[in-house]
């Protein structure tokens, strides 16, 4: 038999499921995800850092996430983890915007997480911007690989289940 429970979260631990091991906790899932939505800031660091204490026995940790806050603070935490003794999946699901930078001219982009907006001039930064974006895949790939940790970067232009199947494919037996 197999638990699973579940976390949702902005600056903290919000709504908790706790683990069971029946088919219909998964519908309890599907409306609990179902009724999110978007809000205010995230601290992914801190938040794992919460859930940490709440998983008490040896488990099969996924993280689905954009992975997008502050690397140093997430990777201490997941890499805790796998100290832990959990198994340890990371699937980062990022806007192909996010890879690309297909911005050109003057841009104003504004945060979904803190109502502030940057005015910018899009061509001048794009190059800065793709080769940091690319920096920050190659650090948390190098890392989690380093670690024996699945994972994973997922572009929402994709089918889910290639991504999925990638995750998955990367677990030992």
């Amino acid at each position: 038999r197999v638990d699973a429970g579940l976390i949702t979260f902005d600056v903290e631990p919000r709504q908790a499921v706790p683990p069971r091991g029946t088919l219909g906790h998964l519908e309890v899932f599907d409306a609990l995800l179902g009724g999110l939505s978007p809000r205010g800031e995230t601290d992914l660091g801190a938040v794992l850092e919460a859930s940490a204490a709440r998983i008490r026995r040896r488990s099969l940790v996924i993280l689905i996430s954009d992975l997008l806050g502050d690397a140093e603070a997430i990777l201490k935490v997941v890499k805790a983890f796998k100290a832990r003794k959990h198994e340890v999946l990371v699937l980062q699901v990022l806007d192909p915007a996010e890879r690309d930078f297909p911005y050109e001219g003057p841009v104003v982009f504004e945060s979904l997480e803190e109502r502030s907006e940057l005015y910018c001039d899009a061509t001048g930064l794009a190059s800065l911007y793709r080769e940091e974006f690319a920096r920050r895949l190659r650090l948390y790939e190098a890392t989690f690989h380093r670690c024996d940790i699945s994972y994973a970067a997922f572009y929402t232009d994709r089918p889910w289940d290639e991504a999925l199947g990638q995750l998955l494919g990367g677990r030992a037996p």
